[in-house]
């Protein structure tokens, strides 16, 4: 069926497997080890772009130093690709922006379009990245180049979704869990949930509700979600303030 989370990672997991059977714990972690290298490199050309080469050093130092980043180097997780990917669309958008070629802003879509199926929240910064880049440039060709070189990448797992699940999923339907388990009035609870029956009760609660396809079952949660932002906005703010800690 229909992908249930971003499936970059799992590619590239596979991918490693067939060429480290038995040695796969170590070359995944190895790799994201470079991965996280490259992150900081990333950085300092991010930092000495915007500022200069001082401020690039001291980003790549605090990057080389930073505590979630060496741990989830060493974490079977799609973090360190992701960022990895959001680095490298960064700096591609802010050289494309430079440039003003609307090859240019294809090419960091394609790459923001890969982190999108790392880490599917990225969509969010694209739409805000297309209406930054028309803000900016009051034409309409570049972020039509930048939109157009993240469907490309998405498009084929979108239809993939549909071919093979019968159902229109984007990139995955996990979307609606992860925000239900972030924004609801027992966040407390639900942010601890770890797999297990806890987990399997919480997953179970769409199809207990009538629901049958995966869309149907990621759509579920939003409604929960969001149905919490209407009901207790008071709390909603609360939530978002204390997450930004």
């Amino acid at each position: 069926g229909p992908f249930w989370q971003p499936p970059l990672y799992p590619y590239v997991l596979g991918i490693i497997k067939l060429f480290a059977t038995d040695s796969f714990f170590y070359a995944i972690r190895w790799l994201q080890a470079l991965s996280g290298a490259l992150t900081c490199c990333l950085v300092f050309a991010l930092a000495t772009r915007w500022y200069n080469d001082h401020v690039g050093l001291l980003a790549a130092l605090a990057a080389c130093f930073c505590g979630p980043l060496i741990f989830f180097d060493g974490e079977v997780l799609p973090t360190s690709l992701a960022t990895a990917l959001n680095c490298a669309g960064l700096l591609l958008l802010d050289r494309a922006l430079e440039k003003n070629a609307p090859r240019a802003f294809l090419c960091a879509g394609l790459v923001f379009g890969l982190a999108a199926l790392t880490v599917a929240s990225v969509l969010s910064f694209v739409a805000a990245a297309a209406l930054w880049i028309y803000w900016k440039k009051r034409a309409l060709l570049l972020p039509a180049a930048f939109l157009f070189g993240v469907i490309a990448v998405i498009a084929p797992i979108s239809w993939r979704n549909y071919a093979i699940g019968d159902d229109a999923v984007l990139i995955s339907f996990n979307s609606g869990v992860n925000f239900y388990i972030g924004n609801n009035a027992h966040y407390e609870e639900t942010t601890k949930t770890r797999p297990g029956w806890e987990w399997d009760e919480l997953i179970a609660e769409p199809t207990a509700a009538g629901s049958k396809r995966p869309s149907e079952k990621s759509a579920y949660f939003w409604r929960k979600a969001l149905s919490h932002f209407r009901d207790q906005p008071l709390h909603s703010a609360y939530l978002q303030l204390r997450k930004t800690k």
